[in-house]
């Protein structure tokens, strides 16, 4: 029992975030030294200050506690050897820094208190500084969550702890997703999480989310796709031309669909038959499109002569079926839950049982329970928000269906099988017998249907077709993916998985505007975020011995 640990023998993940976190702590709290030569930052708050009071005395421990919280790091990080005692103290300093972290988040002294913190900490007071404060603060997040796994993986029972690690990558973008919603509340005064703007992340970044359902399935193939913001901006214009001659809004959406469909198959081609890199043939793309853009709009934007075009994207179903407020919600949403909620619960059952009858591992009863009580709330409360503003939108429900449709393709399906197999080893499903070349051709004719769709989602959240529409489309679509757990590799991901790496992203990009955040900070933030997600999909796989 007294034997001493190293932290060799935990997981290098740990040494990795504590890496990082300590690296965010000291670049956050002595940043201010280049801004500020009269002293160190912050801590002129403390030391400079003429009042002693509560606000001044929590500020300083605060800061305190940042600082032992990362120098408790540094034996995990460089590996020494540790014992008993580093563990107590470092479970000690936990709670110390957990109990200041939410008097900083919910003002447990008072409100007044907790606004002079986060203002302070944001503001760095008379420093006119914001990005360390900002570092300080998601540098504490992450020393916490470091120090509380490290410790935690030294005193729950082992099979509590085979059950986290053996579940903790299926949820780590749940666990992800909400921790980023928690994060902005305070730095956001709570803007974040009212119906309102919930209701305007689905108008402004569905399109994101349609996309990455397409991209998903390309890059498990081991296929990338990089015009699909130009051909958004192509189908868009020329889907706003469709409507505009008096072709209704159905007829529109099916002509955008069978556009894309026909630009997928352009594309699929050369890469399945003509046996093109991927990339190069959508990067030829994306300059051929915009091109085709810009001379069939002669670089002029091209408006909807009514705003028909645009419910797809900002209409709410219960607006057009002009249902009215039982109380204060619109009824759509709430049943079209419960429904969910039903479907749900049965397919669940069906399938465990399905599985106990062929003597299959199944998930222990706890844990499936727990599973179905935390998807119930997740999807109830999102229809709560959504009945409070202007009921359930139409991009919200297409987006279900499409979710939906392809989880379904992916999973229960021969093609779905055969995608995953040309992705896991192209050579390998060749021999097997899988027409690797029509698999290939087929997903980049679902990709571009995906992008026809999002083209009039996009086009209609802006009410005009701009030539420019679309830039950096793709990015947002690719990141999704590998936050959501695409493998840069191929032959693993999932449309689950993208939707909540598009989620992620959304909620940071609506966060930071939210902050009034620069679009210069929101572009490294989101480099960043794709650039860790890349690294621990190529680590996780170098670990598990995967090429």
């Amino acid at each position: 029992m007294n034997e001493p640990i190293t932290a060799s023998t935990e997981k290098p993940t740990l040494r990795i975030a504590g890496r990082i976190s300590l690296l965010l702590v000291i670049i956050g709290f002595f940043l201010p030294i280049f801004f500020n030569t009269t002293g160190f930052g912050f801590l002129n708050i403390i030391l400079k200050s003429g009042n002693i009071n509560i606000v001044n005395i929590t500020i300083f421990v605060f800061f305190i506690s940042t600082l032992l919280g990362g120098l408790l790091l540094i034996p995990l990080v460089m590996k020494r050897e540790l014992n008993l005692v580093y563990d107590w103290i470092t479970l000690v300093v936990s709670i110390l820094c957990c109990v200041f972290l939410t008097i900083v988040i919910t003002g447990v002294i008072s409100d007044s208190v907790s606004d002079v913190i986060i203002l302070r900490l944001l503001t760095g007071d008379k420093i006119n500084l914001q990005f360390g404060g900002y570092l300080i603060f998601i540098g504490l997040v992450v020393s916490l969550i470091t120090l509380s796994i490290y410790t935690l993986s030294l005193i729950l029972p082992p099979h509590i702890k085979t059950l986290i690690k053996n579940n903790i990558r299926n949820y780590s973008m749940f666990i992800m997703l909400a921790l980023i919603m928690i994060i902005f509340i305070p730095l956001t005064g709570g803007n974040n999480w009212n119906e309102r703007n919930i209701t305007n992340i689905f108008f402004q970044y569905s399109y994101v989310l349609i996309l990455a359902v397409g991209m998903v399935m390309v890059i498990i193939v081991q296929g990338i796709d990089l015009s699909v913001g130009s051909v958004c901006a192509l189908v868009g214009a020329l889907s706003t031309m469709i409507y505009n001659t008096g072709a209704g809004t159905f007829v529109t959406l099916i002509a955008a669909l069978l556009m894309g469909g026909a630009v997928g198959a352009y594309q699929g081609a050369w890469v399945a038959y003509g046996r093109l890199p991927s990339f190069i043939v959508t990067l030829s793309g994306m300059q051929l499109f915009r091109g085709l853009t810009y001379l069939i709009t002669k670089v002029t934007p091209v408006n909807p002569h009514d705003t028909g075009y645009s419910l797809l994207a900002t209409g709410t179903l219960d607006e057009i079926m002009k249902f009215q407020k039982i109380g204060p919600y619109y009824p759509t949403s709430i049943i079209v839950a419960i429904v969910l909620l039903v479907i749900f619960f049965v397919s669940e059952f069906y399938a465990r049982n399905k599985k106990i009858k062929n003597e299959f591992e199944i998930s222990s009863l706890p844990l499936f329970i727990t599973k179905l009580v935390l998807i119930s709330f997740l999807i109830l409360g999102l229809a709560e928000r959504f009945a409070r503003y202007r009921g359930l939108p139409i991009v919200a429900l297409i987006l279900g269906i499409t979710i939906f449709l392809f989880h379904f393709i992916l999973n229960n399906t021969v093609l779905g099988r055969y995608i995953y197999a040309v992705g896991g080893n192209p050579r390998s499903a060749k021999l097997s017998g899988i027409n690797s070349e029509l698999v290939t051709f087929i997903v980049f004719c679902f990709m571009g249907i995906m992008t026809g769709l999002a083209a009039v989602v996009s086009t209609g959240y802006m009410n005009s077709a701009l030539p420019q529409a679309g830039n950096l489309f793709e990015l947002d679509a690719i990141a999704a993916c590998y936050i959501g757990g695409v493998s840069a590799g191929g032959g693993i991901g999932s449309v689950i998985g993208v939707i909540v790496g598009g989620f992620v992203m959304s909620s940071i990009n609506n966060g930071m505007s939210l902050m009034n955040l620069g679009t210069h900070y929101q572009y490294v933030v989101r480099a960043l975020i794709l650039l860790f997600a890349v690294f621990f999909d190529v680590y996780s796989r170098r670990k598990a011995g995967l090429s």
